[in-house]
């Protein structure tokens, strides 16, 4: 009996410093969160997203992917995609939960950190492979393919060639039978993606736009700020 209420004392006195090492965790995270953008990769002018730019009907899409649900953002340049990307890894970074490994451990593991890349950044980091001994192609595949969320902006902006789109298929569909959260941003719908894909490697632009539309919510950004806009308009009147 005492054995056994030592060990039920043990497990409380384990749960309580978990969780405030949990809460000192985050409040670093928060206190860090835009030094943890730029170890992501998000470039340092989107590093400073904040969710009070954008429209609450905007990021009651968006912020689907804070529950690690996937984004598919599409639109002209100029309409922040971009921006709009980096704010949900933000958002994901803020979810994150600490990793305690042992049973009965009080101190956070180290945990994997999204990764923000735009395509033609991405499948030269793959083509720079076939250059080195020591990193194989597959070893950043491998990255790419498991981090715990993957942005991956300006889909399509790329020379679309038969290696570059079987490289996008390998990755997307990777995190899709992973089941990982993926944001993608492009000035292209998915139907033209999709064309686009095919005509370079056969059914593979296919594959890829089931997988997105499986996985992800579609956003076309440009259409969301018209529409809100002529809202505002019919409240003024």
């Amino acid at each position: 009996m005492n054995n056994s209420l030592h060990r039920v004392s043990r497990v409380e006195a384990v749960g309580l410093e978990r969780q405030r090492a949990r809460l000192r965790w985050k409040d670093s995270m928060r206190s860090n969160i835009t030094q943890a953008m730029k170890k992501c990769g998000v470039p340092e002018k989107f590093s400073a997203a904040e969710e009070s730019s954008i429209s609450a009907g905007i990021w009651q899409t968006a912020n689907c992917v804070a529950d690690g649900q996937g984004l598919f953002i599409f639109g002209a340049s100029g309409v922040g995609k971009t921006y709009l990307a980096a704010l949900c890894l933000k958002m994901f970074l803020l979810s994150m939960e600490p990793v305690f490994r042992e049973d009965m451990g009080t101190v956070p593991q180290d945990v994997g950190f999204p990764m923000f890349s735009t395509v033609p950044d991405m499948l030269l980091a793959v083509r720079d492979t076939f250059k080195q001994r020591d990193l194989s192609e597959n070893d950043v595949l491998k990255r790419y393919s498991v981090t715990p969320l993957l942005v991956l902006d300006d889909l399509g902006g790329e020379k679309i060639t038969e290696g570059s789109a079987t490289t996008l298929y390998t990755i997307i569909n990777r995190r899709y039978a992973g089941k990982q959260p993926l944001v993608i941003t492009s000035s292209m719908n998915l139907k033209e993606l999709e064309d686009g894909y095919n005509a370079a490697s056969a059914k593979t632009g296919s594959a890829i736009a089931i997988r997105i539309t499986e996985t992800s919510k579609i956003l076309s950004l440009q259409a969301a700020r018209k529409t809100m806009a002529r809202g505002r308009k019919r409240r003024q009147r």
